[in-house]
C-alpha cells in the first residue's frame, strides 16, 4: 500500500514537470531549451546517487530522497535562467559565438556557482547533525546540487549557442562545449571580473545600459525558437522588477526598517512557543485508513495492562471472601466479597447520607501495645467512586483526633469489588472496595490502644456486620479539622499501568562500537561480553539480589520489576536447593531455570544470555510510576536519579557483578529532543557562518556579505513562524529538515542581486570631463542594475519553485505535503526578501565600491 501512494506521487513529479517545461518554454524561448535543462536537471540526481553510494556504501534510499526530483528542479531552473538571460545580454556586448560563451561564463557562471556553492554548503553543514537520516539526505542533496550546476555548465550553456543557429548540428553543439570548456578554465583561474575584450580590437565593450536592446528574431529563422510573442511575455518579468523597485524607493528606508521589525518578531515568536518532538513523522494522512487502523487498536485495552507482569491464571473456583474477615492475604487471594444487606436479627440500619460513610469498628486494646510508638488502623471502604485526596485529607484529620496522635502515614490501595445484596428483596449491587492502612504516632505512649479495623458503607445500603463490630458516628467527608502537625504520604501507583516507564538494568555486556555517520547500526558488533562478570559468583549472585530488592525500596518510584534472579532464588528454594549456587552447579541450574520456569508469562530466556552452556549477561526489567509522555528536562533528571542509584551500586558491588548501566526509551525520546535543538541551532549556526564566508569570497564585499545574512536570517525567521506558531508544528526531524536546507533557497536569490549589485558592469568607465557620481546615485545605478540584470531570472525560478511545491502539496504522504507548504513559503519569502527589502538596504547602505575595499587594503604603498 506504501509503494502505491508512493507511486501515485511519484505521478506528481511528473506533473510537476510538466509544468516547469511549460514555463521554461514561456522564459528560455525555446522548446529544445527547456526538454535540454530539465533532462540536464533531472540527470542530476541518477549521478548523484552513484557517487552517495560510493563514498557510504549505501545502495538504498528513504523516502526522503524522493523530494530530490522536486526540489533539483527548482534549484536548477534558477541556473538554467540566469544563463539564459546572460547569454542573450551578451549578444549586447561581445560579438562572436566564442567571446560570448567566455563572457557569460564570467558573469553567470560566478553568479549561479555562488549561489550553488552556498546551497550546497547549506545541505552539506547537515553532516554534523545527530541524526543519521538529516546526514544521508544532507549529503544527497550537496551532490545533487553540485552536479546540476556542472552539468548546466558543460551542457545547457553550449546548447545556448547551438539554439541560436538557424540549423542544430552535432558539429556546431561540440564547437559550442570546447567554447564553453575555455571560458570555465577563464572563469576557475581569473577572478578579477573584468570584461574580457576581444583581441582582434574590432569591437568595442559595451555595458548593458549602454547597448540598445536588439530587435527579436524571425521565428522562422531560429532553431525551435517560438514567437516574438513569447519573447516579450518572457522579458516582461523584468521590467515588473524595475517598476516594482521604483514605486518603492522613496519608501526604501522605512521599507527596510518594517522589514527588520517583522523578522525580529517573528523570531522571537517562534522561539516562544517552539515545541519539540523527536519522534519520526506519519507518513500518511489522518484520514487514511493506516491512522484509522491504529485509532481503533487505541480502542482496547494495552497488553501490559490487560495481562501485568508476574500474571497467572485465574483459578477455575474461588471462595468468595467476607467483607469482615480483614485477612492479610485477602488482598492477593480474594476475586470478590459479598455482604447482605437485610435486617435478619438485627434492627434495619438506613442507607449512608450522600457525603459521608456509615462505619463499624472494633478495637484492639493489649497490654503489649502498651509503649509503642505507633497504632495500626486498618479500614475497607465500599463506594462506588474512588477515593480522592480530599477525601484522604478527611481521613486524616478525623483519625489524627480519635488516636491523638501527631502523624500520619496512609497507604491506599484498591482490592477486589464486593456485592452489597439484600438477599430479601433481591437488589444487587457491586462496588468498589478499597483498603486503606495507617499508622499513627502516637503522643501518649503509654496508652494500649493496638489500633483498630473499620468496614465503611458511603452513601449506600448498609451491611451491618455482627457483634464486636461497634458502630461509629457517620464520617463525613470535606471537613479538615485544626489538629497538630500530620503527614499524609500516598504510595499507590498514579500512573496507568500501560503509561509506565520500563527501564532495563544489564549486567555482563559492554559497549565497544558506536553509530555509523552513514548506513544503518549493526547491533551484533557494537557490544561484547564482559570478561570480569561471572554470575556463577556467589557474591555475584548476592549483589545482584540485592540489586533487585534496593531498587524497588529506593526512590526510584519502581512499582514492578521483572527480576529473573528473584525467580532463580524462588526456583532453588522450591528444589531444596541452597541459595545462592556454588559455582559449580550455577550453570547447570540457570540453564534449567531459563527452560522449565517463568516469569509471569515470559520464559527467563528473554532476559538471559548463553554462550557454549554458561550465563554470560543478563537484563533486568524495572516499571516505575513515572509517565511515558514525562517532558524531556524531567526525564533527563529522572534518568540522573539512576546514574547516581547505579553508580552507588557499581561502587559498593564486588568486581564480579559491576559495571551495570541502564537503558530505557524514555532516555532515548528524551536526549533526541535535547539534541535536536542544540544540533539545529549548531547546524544553523555553522550553516550561515559557511554561507557569509562563501559570499564573502564571491562578493568581496563584507557589507554586501552581511546584508545577505541578514536577508537570509529573515527568511528563516518567517519560516520558523510559519511552522510554530501559524501551523503549530512540533520541531522534529521535519522541521529540522525545512530550517537548516532551505537555508540554500532562503540565500540563493538575495545572493545574486548582491553578487549583481557588485559587478564592475553597474558603472561603467566615465570620460574624465564627466562629473563623478556621488553615493546615492552609485547606489541606485548599482541596485537598478542588479534587479534589471537578474531580476526576471529571480521571478522565473521562484515561480518554477512554487509551481512544483503546490504539485507537492496535493501528496499523499504527510511528508511531501508538508515540505512541499515549507518550499512554498520559503520561496515566496526569500523572493520578497531579495526583491524589495535588500534592495531597499542597498539603496540606503549600500556599498558605493564593494570590490576595490580588499585591494586598497593590501595596496602596496608607492
Amino acid at each position: 500500500e506504501f509503494m502505491e501512494v508512493l507511486t501515485s506521487d511519484i505521478k506528481l513529479a511528473a506533473a510537476s514537470s510538466i509544468f516547469v517545461l511549460i514555463y521554461m518554454f514561456l522564459h528560455l524561448r525555446s522548446l529544445f531549451l527547456s526538454i535540454v535543462g530539465l533532462f540536464v536537471m533531472v540527470l542530476s540526481v541518477p549521478l548523484a546517487y552513484v557517487v552517495f553510494a560510493a563514498i557510504t556504501g549505501i545502495t538504498s534510499m528513504n523516502v526522503a530522497s524522493f523530494l530530490s526530483l522536486f526540489l533539483i528542479v527548482g534549484l536548477g531552473c534558477d541556473s538554467a535562467f540566469v544563463y539564459s538571460d546572460f547569454w542573450h545580454q551578451s549578444a549586447n556586448i561581445k560579438a562572436g559565438e566564442a567571446e560570448r560563451l567566455i563572457w557569460t561564463l564570467q558573469h553567470a557562471g560566478k553568479s549561479t556557482f555562488a549561489s550553488t556553492f552556498t546551497t550546497s554548503i547549506s545541505f552539506l553543514a547537515n553532516l554534523a547533525s545527530v541524526l543519521r537520516a538529516l546526514r544521508e539526505f544532507g549529503l544527497f542533496m550537496g551532490l545533487c546540487v553540485l552536479f546540476v550546476w556542472i552539468l548546466l555548465t558543460l551542457i545547457f550553456l553550449p546548447f545556448c549557442a547551438v539554439s541560436d543557429r538557424r540549423r542544430c548540428s552535432f558539429g556546431r553543439f561540440v564547437r559550442a562545449f570546447l567554447m564553453a570548456n575555455m571560458g570555465l578554465k577563464r572563469l576557475l583561474f581569473r577572478s578579477d571580473g573584468e570584461v574580457t575584450r576581444p583581441e582582434s580590437g574590432l569591437e568595442t565593450e559595451r555595458t548593458v545600459d549602454q547597448a540598445p536592446v536588439p530587435e527579436m528574431q524571425d521565428p522562422k529563422v531560429a532553431c525551435w525558437e517560438v514567437t516574438s510573442l513569447y519573447k516579450y511575455w518572457a522579458r516582461s518579468c523584468g521590467r515588473v522588477v524595475i517598476r516594482m523597485m521604483t514605486c518603492f524607493i522613496r519608501f526604501h528606508r522605512v521599507l527596510f526598517l518594517m522589514w527588520v521589525i517583522c523578522a525580529l518578531t517573528a523570531l522571537i515568536w517562534a522561539v516562544a512557543e517552539v515545541r519539540t518532538d523527536a519522534k519520526l513523522l506519519n507518513l500518511f494522512p489522518p484520514e487514511h485508513n493506516q491512522n484509522r487502523g491504529n485509532q481503533v487498536n487505541e480502542m482496547f485495552v494495552d497488553m501490559a495492562e490487560a495481562v501485568p507482569v508476574g500474571f497467572k491464571p485465574p483459578k477455575l473456583e474461588h471462595a468468595v471472601c467476607q467483607e469482615n474477615a480483614f485477612k492479610d492475604s485477602d488482598s492477593r487471594d480474594c476475586v470478590l466479597f459479598w455482604c447482605d444487606t437485610s435486617a435478619g436479627k438485627n434492627p434495619p440500619t438506613a442507607p449512608a447520607a450522600k457525603g459521608s460513610c456509615q462505619c463499624f469498628r472494633q478495637t484492639f486494646m493489649q497490654d503489649s501495645c502498651s509503649g509503642s510508638p505507633k497504632a495500626l488502623i486498618l479500614q475497607r471502604y465500599a463506594w462506588s467512586r474512588h477515593m480522592t485526596e480530599q477525601d484522604l485529607g478527611s481521613l486524616s484529620a478525623v483519625f489524627l483526633q480519635a488516636a491523638n496522635g501527631s502523624s500520619l502515614t496512609i497507604n491506599v490501595q484498591p482490592i477486589a469489588p464486593i456485592v452489597v445484596q439484600d438477599w430479601e428483596l433481591g437488589d444487587v449491587n457491586v462496588q468498589s472496595l478499597t483498603e486503606v492502612k495507617m499508622e499513627v504516632a502516637k503522643i501518649n505512649r503509654g496508652s494500649q490502644l493496638c489500633g483498630w479495623t473499620d468496614l465503611c458503607f458511603c452513601e449506600l445500603a448498609i451491611c451491618r456486620p455482627p457483634a464486636p463490630w461497634t458502630p461509629v458516628p457517620p464520617l463525613v467527608f470535606g471537613a479538615h479539622p485544626s489538629q497538630g502537625s500530620r503527614r499524609l504520604v500516598s504510595t499507590g501507583p498514579r500512573v496507568k499501568l500501560g503509561d509506565r516507564v520500563s527501564v532495563q538494568v544489564v549486567f555482563g555486556l559492554k559497549i565497544i562500537g558506536s553509530r555509523p555517520m552513514f548506513g544503518d547500526f549493526d547491533p551484533e558488533g557494537a557490544w561484547e561480553f564482559a570478561e570480569n562478570h561471572q554470575p556463577q559468583e556467589p557474591w555475584a549472585q548476592r549483589n545482584m539480589f540485592a540489586f533487585c530488592v534496593d531498587t524497588a525500596r529506593s526512590e526510584l518510584q519502581v512499582v514492578e520489576a521483572q527480576c529473573w534472579i528473584e525467580n532463580f532464588r524462588d526456583y532453588m528454594k522450591a528444589m531444596n536447593e541452597p541459595f545462592p549456587v556454588l559455582p559449580h552447579r550455577f550453570h547447570a541450574m540457570v540453564s534449567k531455570f531459563a527452560v522449565n520456569a517463568l516469569i509471569g508469562f515470559t520464559p527467563p530466556a528473554e532476559f538471559l544470555w548463553f554462550e557454549n552452556g554458561k550465563l554470560k549477561a543478563s537484563v533486568i526489567n524495572f516499571w516505575a510510576d513515572v509517565s511515558k509522555k514525562t517532558s524531556a528536562p524531567a526525564a533527563l533528571a529522572y534518568s540522573k536519579t539512576w546514574d547516581s542509584h547505579l553508580a552507588q551500586y557499581n561502587a559498593q558491588a564486588s568486581r564480579f557483578a559491576n559495571n551495570v548501566w541502564h537503558s530505557s526509551s524514555l532516555w532515548v525520546v528524551a536526549e533526541a529532543q535535547r539534541e535536536l535543538l542544540t544540533s539545529t541551532v549548531l547546524t544553523l549556526g555553522l550553516t550561515i557562518a559557511l554561507a557569509f564566508i562563501a559570499m564573502i569570497i564571491f562578493t568581496r564585499s563584507l557589507v554586501l556579505s552581511f546584508f545577505v545574512v541578514v536577508a537570509t536570517s529573515g527568511v528563516i525567521s518567517g519560516l520558523a513562524f510559519f511552522m510554530v506558531v501559524i501551523m503549530r508544528w512540533p520541531v522534529g526531524p521535519v522541521e529540522v529538515i525545512s530550517l537548516i536546507f532551505f537555508i540554500g533557497y532562503a540565500v540563493t536569490y538575495s545572493l545574486h542581486v548582491a553578487h549583481r549589485y557588485s559587478s564592475p558592469d553597474a558603472i561603467p568607465d566615465q570620460p574624465e570631463e564627466v562629473e563623478p557620481l556621488n553615493g546615492e546615485a552609485v547606489r541606485r545605478r548599482r541596485t537598478e542594475f542588479a534587479l534589471r540584470s537578474i531580476g526576471g531570472a529571480t521571478l522565473g525560478s521562484a515561480i518554477t519553485t512554487g509551481g512544483a511545491a503546490c504539485f507537492l502539496m496535493a501528496a499523499q504522504l504527510t511528508l511531501f505535503g508538508k515540505l512541499g507548504g515549507v518550499v512554498l513559503v520559503v520561496t515566496l519569502l526569500s523572493v520578497l526578501t531579495a526583491l524589495v527589502p535588500l534592495p531597499a538596504a542597498l539603496l540606503w547602505l549600500g556599498p558605493v565600491r564593494p570590490r576595490t575595499a580588499c585591494k586598497l587594503r593590501f595596496q602596496k604603498p608607492r
